[in-house]
């Protein structure tokens, strides 16, 4: 007879950048890559093909949403420029920062290739590098660069 269960954990295992978080409503669209694009990046919606920020107006025009991993592709990949890429409008998400995060923070977007590159997600302000993902907090923080959860509301 296999061992029984004597113990429960209060909370889910740390996940990976652009898992969701838990099973919560979420808004999901599918777009084509223009570029490049690593699991758990800020994406800007272009109607069907979607990029990685390039102008802080791409962070916070509200048209953007992050990759969602696909479990079928390698981790640490991403999607290739032509593939679909599903992108979370509204939800919870695994994601790295380049720094700490504080829970209820705003979310700091980069928008150049400095650092972690277009796309990663920062818990402090850099001029000139980040903007504020209008739509979006941080659920989730940590204490240094690592893994935090992003909620984004309906856009």
């Amino acid at each position: 007879m296999p061992p029984v269960q004597t113990t429960v954990t209060n909370f889910q295992p740390a996940g990976a950048p652009g898992m969701l978080y838990d099973n919560a409503q979420n808004d999901i669209v599918t777009c084509i890559a223009t570029e490049a694009i690593p699991f758990g990046a800020d994406v800007v919606i272009n109607g069907t093909t979607c990029s990685l920020p390039a102008a802080a107006g791409d962070v916070t025009g509200k048209n953007n949403g992050v990759a969602l991993m696909t479990q079928s592709l390698a981790t640490g990949i991403g999607y290739a420029a032509g593939m679909p890429v599903p992108v979370l409008r509204a939800g919870r998400v695994w994601v790295t920062t380049e720094d700490a995060a504080a829970a209820g923070a705003a979310v700091n977007v980069r928008y150049t290739v400095a650092v972690n590159g277009k796309g990663a997600f920062a818990g402090a302000a850099v001029a000139s590098n980040t903007a504020v993902h209008q739509s979006a907090k941080f659920f989730l923080g940590n204490t240094a660069a690592g893994l935090a959860v992003v909620q984004i509301d309906a856009v």
